[in-house]
């Protein structure tokens, strides 16, 4: 582990932190891009945590420099665009009352009293983008050599809740171990009563972030959460944090994304069913995201995925195309039975045309009409027989199914025919 953070310090951030300190205040990076920064590990969004100045004399400040905006008035958050950057400034976190967030910033606040109100000790080391000085009130960096997770200051972990479930985000996504005592003190906190999105959040971060993902389950048994958090799960066998870490390699192979979320929803929810999958995303609210609907895809995944861990015909994928998305399954089967049939499920899927979607029509009930087939339900049943034939291969193309339609109407219709 490096001494000292791989941070680069950018023009911009330069110019930020020496406006700050030309105004009376001190601006320091803390966060994650500190810790990343110890860690040789690129980073996000910088994170800026200005003391020694009100909130009104830091907008003054950040307004000279670029565009700006306020989030969340009694937060004290800025975003400041500056050049191709957008940093997020914020005065150290204020008072917090029970059952709330942070509700003010405090510019007086010392530095180490503002590191104490972090979740973890690793998170709350600071760096002085000017000077190179690091701060670390709360042990992080000896903590990021032991790669140990631990609690910046026990009293005050629990002001939210949710950090419980962050402690397993972290544990997934760096691969730390979890000190015991911060085991202990996640154990006595119950996060189930926090927002459900904040919750999804999390949960989105440890299934699309973590290179393990299967780790971050472990984690959240270990930690008494998902028997409170997602108790359909009920107690998840080994084999399934494994089949998170194999969906884990297939999250670019099922399409543009949110396709990588539902296939890691639908790998986590395999063990609760497609009904109760769908009641936990209702729970989380996670209906929907970018126009790509979780529900009802995920428990559809659910319902089909078993047919794809076996070998299958072609008509049979055109009948399941019917119903799910194809390639979305096999990947949810590949990654739950490591079948190779379920992989190779995928190619043949997308040579079929149905990887992402069922067969377009080889005719429609105007086509019908126009072969003097009239509206109602014997077209409906000749339609249906023709999807039927479709989906078995028995007609490939239009004039094949206009051929099989004349043949039906013929035997079916009542009198003079004019089909043909």
């Amino acid at each position: 582990m490096a001494i000292n953070p791989d941070i680069t310090v950018s023009s911009e951030l330069h110019a930020v932190a020496t406006a700050v300190r030309a105004a009376g205040g001190r601006a320091w990076l803390v966060g994650g891009t500190v810790r990343d920064g110890f860690l040789g590990r690129p980073s996000g969004d910088l994170d800026i945590e200005v003391h020694g100045l009100s909130a009104a004399a830091l907008h003054r400040c950040l307004r000279r420099l670029g565009p700006t905006r306020q989030v969340g008035r009694s937060f004290g958050v800025f975003k400041l665009r500056i050049g191709p950057l957008t940093l997020d400034l914020s005065l150290p976190a204020g008072r917090t009352e029970a059952g709330d967030r942070t509700v003010g910033g405090d510019p007086s606040l010392l530095l180490a009293e503002a590191a104490r109100r972090r979740d973890l000790s690793v998170n709350a080391i600071a760096f002085d983008p000017l000077t190179g000085q690091v701060a670390d009130p709360c042990g992080g960096v000896a903590d990021i050599k032991a790669r140990r997770l631990r609690a910046a200051d026990p009293e005050r972990f629990g002001d939210d809740p949710l950090r419980t479930l962050r402690v397993a985000r972290f544990a997934a996504t760096l691969g730390f171990s979890i000190d015991p005592d911060l085991v202990a003190l996640c154990r006595s906190i119950d996060p189930s009563a926090e927002a459900p999105e904040r919750v999804a959040g999390e949960l989105q971060k440890i299934l699309l972030d973590a290179p393990r993902p299967g780790l971050g389950l472990r984690a959240a048994q270990h930690l008494g959460l998902v028997d409170r958090l997602l108790p359909e799960l009920g107690e998840p066998d080994p084999s399934l944090a494994e089949a998170l870490d194999r969906a884990a390699l297939l999250r670019d192979c099922v399409g543009p994304p949110p396709r990588d979320l539902a296939l890691m929803l639908a790998v986590l929810l395999s063990p609760a069913g497609p009904q109760a999958a769908d009641a936990v995303l209702e729970r989380l609210k996670l209906h929907s995201s970018g126009g790509y609907r979780f529900r009802p895809t995920v428990p559809a995944v659910l319902a089909s995925w078993p047919a794809l861990a076996q070998p299958t015909t072609d008509a049979q994928l055109r009948h399941l195309a019917e119903t799910v998305e194809v390639q979305l399954a096999a990947r949810v089967a590949q990654a739950l039975s490591g079948a190779p049939c379920a992989a190779a499920a995928v190619d043949r899927a997308a040579a079929l045309g149905v990887a992402f979607g069922p067969l377009p029509p080889l005719l429609t009930g105007r086509d019908l009409g126009e072969l003097g087939v009239p509206a109602g339900p014997a077209m409906g049943g000749l339609l249906r027989d023709l999807r039927q034939a479709q989906l078995d291969g028995e007609v490939r193309t239009p004039d094949q199914a206009t051929a099989l339609i004349k043949g039906l109407w013929s035997q079916a219709a009542p009198g003079p025919q004019t089909a043909g």
